[in-house]
């Protein structure tokens, strides 16, 4: 008889941007859904999640797209949109239909090299915009989201956050408020990674994706 595929460990890897804010439903939602399956989680960022998928050290990551997978099987989940923040004093918090493409990226933060995030808001700004982000035009980067609110909350740029931070309550008790951005809206993919070899594949898209699709905020 085979071997129950909802049963036995499954080692989950999730990006730092996503972890903060979906981690405990997916932990609670697991447990009760799939009761015998042993949830081991490893946070870490795209680059390395995705490289122990391919070593066989991991069976899945919840990562965000776009992003060069190689041969690794993508099942995407849900659209997020992302969300444009400055502190409340500042000059883009009084004017209304934003374009992201005309933001100064002087002031533009970025979490540093390594976060997906990073890539995601830089491909979302014009061609110029891109190389005055090549050109490093801001020095300051952060290593987390937490950081990076910070840096808003004291005034030294604006940012993109995931609408799923802001949702968790991320710039609650700072100054730091959202702003309406005019089409077209920057946003990422959230998806689950897996290998097209794995004995789960199944389970994995019919039982294991449609659980993570409720855990989708909002």
């Amino acid at each position: 008889m085979a071997a129950d595929p909802a049963s036995g460990e499954f080692r989950l890897g999730i990006i730092p941007t996503i972890a903060p804010f979906l981690l405990g439903a997916i932990l609670s939602k697991t447990r009760t859904g799939f009761p015998d399956l042993i949830l081991r989680v490893r946070e870490s960022q795209t680059a390395a999640l995705l490289q122990e998928l391919e070593l066989g050290e991991l069976d899945a990551a919840l990562i965000a797209l776009p992003i060069d997978l190689g041969k690794l099987k993508a099942f995407p989940l849900f659209e997020e949109p992302l969300r444009l923040v400055a502190h409340r004093n500042d000059a883009l918090c009084k004017t209304t239909g934003v374009r992201l493409r005309e933001v100064d990226t002087r002031r533009l933060l970025l979490l540093e090299k390594g976060h997906c995030l990073r890539d995601h808001t830089v491909s979302a700004c014009s061609a110029k915009q891109r190389e005055a982000n090549n050109n490093d035009s801001n020095p300051v980067e952060a290593s987390s989201l937490a950081t990076m609110v910070q840096l808003v909350n004291s005034g030294l740029g604006c940012a993109l956050l995931p609408d799923m931070a802001i949702r968790a309550g991320l710039l609650h008790k700072t100054e730091v408020k959202q702003i309406e951005l005019a089409a077209p809206l920057p946003s990422r993919e959230i998806a689950l990674v897996t290998r097209n070899s794995h004995p789960k594949l199944h389970f994995i898209e019919t039982a294991l994706c449609p659980l993570l699709k409720a855990c989708q905020p909002g």
